[in-house]
């Protein structure tokens, strides 16, 4: 099964209601306590943020094109209904029955869970028999994966350690069920549209408090994963006049239990009339971005908590950004800068980045000068025709070796 995305870089100005921003809170578990942690009540006016009826339109249609299923269920419930050992190094995939439901694994949910019957090193020997022994051998192979499988299950399948969740979603226009994620039974269903629904809260306090208004920018999801970017309208103008940026907040999240609920700031620059966006991709010993960060263990007084600190703590944050880019406006790029750039980009072994974007890269070490500004070098590097997935990592790569530098 291949991954469903979609991004969107175009919205409307138009404004949600509040109540209608609570419609993200129905048929949550969560949705009584946070309710009434945050002392909400229905409101008829529009939230500040420019473009969120584009942004829940948008979402919600995709959102809708799946059914997803969180299981709990004991080790001791689940079983393999296909093992085939002859075939093994062909199949990427398995039927699993999790439950009551049958399902097929996908993308690393076959090795999650290989790997919680602690049949790994069996299961490497097994796949790699093909070339290597008879027909009959590898029978014995697969008898004795099978038969390691119902002892390792009988032995473990009780221990609450092995009591996971399961993440089991449904496709338009594809039958069955797939085995998305195996998470931990301490993990909470801080699900895309609640964690929406919090940072639309949260930044509209913000603008409230700050008098600033907020514009949707970027959207991009999968079935599992968000990462939202809204942006003020107004931009600070730099000291001396040297240039202006719009501070951005980004939002991610993962329904997956491979990451934390975060809303961070960055910045888009304006720079002889082109916006440029720089991902502050993490703290750092110069700047500190993260306005929140919240595991899915925590509970939802920790998540709530967290939320109202986040809105007290944004302006200092963008004190700190707006200082940084001001120096970015300022410093040259030196060749030892230049150089590590392009290296990072070109020698990197994520498939993301196209061979095609990365002779592009490298032509830059020939046309680029060390007399321009850091900042020019990211509007050069972020004019080159690319997915969004490469312009995401490059920019990612791009602020790794910024944060070399003593600025």
């Amino acid at each position: 099964m291949s991954l469903k995305r979609q991004n969107y870089h175009e919205f409307t100005h138009e404004k949600i209601k509040f109540k209608d921003m609570l419609k993200l809170l129905e048929k949550s578990e969560f949705e009584k306590e946070i309710t009434e942690a945050l002392k909400l009540n229905l409101k008829n006016g529009d939230i500040l943020i420019n473009g969120t009826k584009d942004l829940l339109d948008k979402f919600l249609n995709f959102e809708n094109s799946f059914l997803k299923i969180d299981l709990k269920e004991k080790l001791i419930n689940t079983d393999f209904l296909s093992f085939n050992l002859k075939d093994l190094k062909k199949i990427k995939e398995c039927n699993l029955k999790i439950g009551g439901s049958k399902v097929e694994t996908t993308y690393s949910t076959k090795h999650d869970y290989i790997n919680l019957v602690h049949l790994k090193s069996l299961y490497d020997v097994c796949a790699g028999s093909e070339d290597k022994y008879s027909n009959e051998i590898r029978e014995k192979l697969e008898e004795k994966f099978l038969d390691v499988y119902d002892k390792n299950k009988k032995l473990l399948g009780n221990l609450p350690t092995n009591n996971k969740l399961y993440r089991l979603i449904s496709l338009e226009n594809k039958a069955g069920l797939y085995l998305r994620a195996i998470c931990s039974t301490s993990y909470k269903n801080y699900n895309n549209k609640v964690t929406i629904f919090l940072a639309l809260y949260m930044l509209n306090k913000f603008g409230e408090n700050s008098n600033q208004k907020l514009q949707v920018e970027k959207l991009f999801m999968t079935d599992s994963k968000i990462k939202l970017v809204l942006r003020t309208l107004e931009p600070k103008i730099l000291k001396d006049n040297i240039g202006k940026v719009y501070p951005t907040y980004e939002i991610y999240n993962s329904e997956l239990g491979d990451g934390a609920f975060i809303i961070s700031q960055s910045y888009i620059f304006n720079f002889n009339g082109k916006n440029i966006y720089l991902n502050i991709n993490e703290d750092s010993k110069n700047i500190k971005n993260k306005c929140l960060s919240v595991s899915h263990s925590s509970n939802v007084e920790t998540l709530i908590e967290q939320v109202n600190k986040g809105i007290l703590e944004s302006q200092n944050y963008e004190r700190d950004l707006i200082s940084l880019a001001t120096k970015l406006y300022k410093k040259n790029v030196s060749e030892a800068f230049l150089i590590d750039v392009i290296q990072s980009i070109v020698s990197s072994t994520k498939s993301v980045i196209s061979l095609s974007t990365k002779e592009q890269i490298k032509k830059l070490q020939i046309t680029i000068s060390t007399s321009i500004k850091i900042i020019e070098l990211l509007k050069e590097i972020d004019s080159i025709k690319m997915e969004f997935e490469e312009k995401e990592y490059i920019n990612y790569l791009f602020y790794n070796v910024l944060k070399k530098l003593k600025i």
